[in-house]
């Protein structure tokens, strides 16, 4: 080239090699930008080494190998109430791992309920062992097939039609009667709460206190009162009429 130095033809030559270069970047291995690229319009890119901050992403199936730590506080929730919220402890298989069903307030025959399942002993199937009903002022608490160690209780116990076994007998009270008995077996022994009655095997043997019997103080006197009081037994119970 006519009239222009090796030096400048050189830096030119540099120049156009940098350019080249920078464009090569740009365009092809994205080197340089780190947003707006990879279709992800204005977003940042997502590297896989790198520690960034993800927002709005949805994750299908993702597996975390490590602990998964919360800041600040988070919530785990579903878009809509007719939905549930599983979490397992074992794999995604009956039987598995303890798991802890939180339901939405719409989803169809358990409406905002909460339950937790356990392995039978086979570990081939998830059994309900607590169940606490959702959509009512006074939530139901259902145990089912478990055993209460060290329970204790502060208010009042609604026994209501309620049973409490032990072995072969339970006791239970049903409507106004207090009873205790053999389990299969008619009630061996009820009080009634209403009237205070106390029946052994369906037999009433006691009841309200009767009337005062006065003292004998002769002999006619002494069949007299007898009578009295063979009359209160019989409508205690005590004898027979």
């Amino acid at each position: 080239m006519k009239g222009v130095r090796p030096l400048e033809i050189a830096k030119k030559h540099e120049l156009t090699k940098g350019i080249d270069i920078i464009q090569s970047r740009l365009v092809i291995g994205h080197e340089i930008l780190t947003t707006g690229v990879h279709g992800v319009g204005a977003g940042a890119v997502v590297g896989t080494t790198l520690a960034q901050t993800l927002s709005n992403k949805t994750l299908t199936n993702p597996i975390v190998s490590v602990n998964l730590a919360f800041t600040g506080n988070p919530r785990i929730y579903q878009d809509t109430d007719t939905r549930w919220v599983t979490i397992l402890g074992g794999t995604w298989n009956g039987g598995h791992g303890a798991i802890i069903d939180l339901t939405g307030k719409d989803y169809a025959g358990y409406l905002g309920a909460m339950q937790f399942r356990t392995p039978n002993t086979a570990q081939n199937a998830d059994l309900t062992r607590i169940h606490i009903s959702g959509s009512a002022d006074v939530a139901v608490l259902t145990l089912t097939a478990v055993t209460v160690t060290g329970l204790k209780l502060s208010g009042f116990l609604d026994m209501a039609t309620q049973n409490l076994v032990g072995g072969i007998y339970h006791m239970s009270i049903i409507g106004a009667n207090f009873n205790l008995a053999e389990t299969g077996v008619a009630d061996r022994f009820v009080v009634n709460l209403t009237n205070g009655h106390v029946s052994l095997s369906g037999t009433q043997v006691l009841a309200e206190q009767q009337a005062a019997v006065a003292d004998a103080t002769d002999a006619p006197s002494v069949i007299l009162r007898l009578n009295e009081l063979l009359a209160r037994c019989r409508t205690h119970g005590l004898i027979a009429t």
